[in-house]
């Protein structure tokens, strides 16, 4: 098994967490742990239900935690141990795949502790050969025909690197993430080994001029209040704050019957004073902790053999999108003098929207909200992503 630097270093923080998984989420209990209810605890099968992905814990409807929550910790796991938590309450954040007969482990920063360490923390994205006492109980085989493991490690690895590299603003690097997909789309897995340097050599080549569009700092706010929308929810209380926040820093509000973007009186130049005021020391402040963000979340999918999409290119239009609106957030929480938000406040907005947006069921309203932005034309998902 081989762990990132990030989640081997990782531990809950219990009843110091900030924003708890036992809040807000049906963790999934699997099969294999309703039988080892029934058969050696059948007490806690009153707290199983059923829920939109199978059978989940029961929520307490009047504080929306776990059942099973009780003092800032999870009652299951300090009475029955942690052979009782199912692979969901017992994994998270830790995301695990298989190539072949090989795992690779990464982590989602849906966790406040594990945004922290991968944005952080020394060594984060560096791999190391673990054995770990537990695996989940139903793993899928990601490696494509053609392709060894090893080849699958040798890509992953490139494609991490170059993310990774500090001589590149972090736009640039979601350009060329998005290039390198458009290639590797059109060509067999098979040959995607030995493409990847020269892809990655000619990425930059390979996309159109950019074609900006004044109004996209908008339109991300926009489009992220019509998916919290359409989710039948209101936000949850920290998203909530870091969306206020956007929507002062951009001096609008949205309607929220229509949802129609109102530019307050006065506002009309909020836009372009907030990317001048990033342009003035911010991007760079924060251009470690954005290569971070893109680096956890290609590792997080084990890019390109997968991600939220239904194919390679898909995945990388919606990261790309997804990368725009953290950035956006993160300028949003620029001082009055324009210094950049501290790291607490960083993990702060980075994990809130990944605890939504990470945890969305499909892509298919995501995709046709940014179909209607023009996004998943490359000119003017360039002039998104340009700095």
């Amino acid at each position: 098994m081989q762990v990132y630097g990030f989640i081997r270093k990782f531990q809950c923080l219990g009843e110091k967490c900030e924003d708890t998984c036992c809040k807000g989420w049906g963790m999934q209990v699997d099969a294999s742990h309703k039988a080892l209810y029934r058969e050696r605890a059948p007490e806690l099968l009153s707290a199983v239900t059923s829920g939109e992905s199978g059978c989940v814990m029961k929520r307490d409807a009047a504080t929306d935690y776990c059942v099973k929550f009780a003092d800032g910790l999870c009652a299951i796991h300090r009475d029955y141990g942690t052979d009782f938590l199912s692979d969901a309450c017992h994994f998270f954040p830790r995301i695990t795949r298989k190539f072949g007969n090989e795992m690779r482990m990464s982590g989602a920063l849906s966790c406040p502790e594990a945004a922290r360490l991968a944005l952080f923390e020394e060594d984060a994205f560096t791999l190391e050969k673990i054995t770990l006492e537990r695996l989940p109980g139903t793993l899928k085989d990601y490696l494509p025909q053609g392709i060894t493991a090893e080849d699958a490690s040798t890509i992953t690895a490139a494609i991490m690197q170059m993310a990774g590299d500090a001589s590149l603003a972090p736009g640039a690097i979601m350009e060329r993430t998005l290039s390198l997909a458009n290639s590797l789309k059109n060509t067999e897995p098979a040959r995607w080994k030995h493409g990847i340097p020269m892809l990655v050599g000619m990425a930059d080549k390979l996309l159109p001029p950019a074609e900006k569009n004044a109004h996209d700092s908008y339109f991300l706010l926009q489009i992220l209040a019509a998916i919290v929308h359409a989710t039948h929810k209101s936000a949850p209380p920290r998203l909530a704050e870091v969306m206020e926040q956007m929507r002062n820093a951009l001096g609008v509000t949205i309607d929220p019957l229509t949802l129609d973007i109102l530019l307050a009186p006065g506002k009309e130049n909020h836009v372009a004073e907030l990317h001048t005021r990033w342009q003035q020391g911010a991007a760079e402040a924060m251009a470690p902790a954005l290569r971070r963000w893109i680096q956890a979340q290609l590792a997080m999918a084990d890019f390109p053999f997968s991600g939220f999409g239904g194919n390679v290119r898909e995945c990388a239009v919606i990261l790309c999108i997804r990368f725009a609106t953290v950035r956006l957030a993160l300028m949003a929480h620029l001082d009055a003098h324009g210094a950049p938000p501290d790291d607490a406040t960083v993990v702060r907005v980075v994990q809130s929207l990944s605890r939504f947006l990470d945890h969305l069921a499909e892509p298919a309203l995501s995709l046709n909200l940014y179909r209607d932005a023009g996004w998943m034309h490359d000119a003017r998902l360039r002039g998104l992503l340009a700095e």
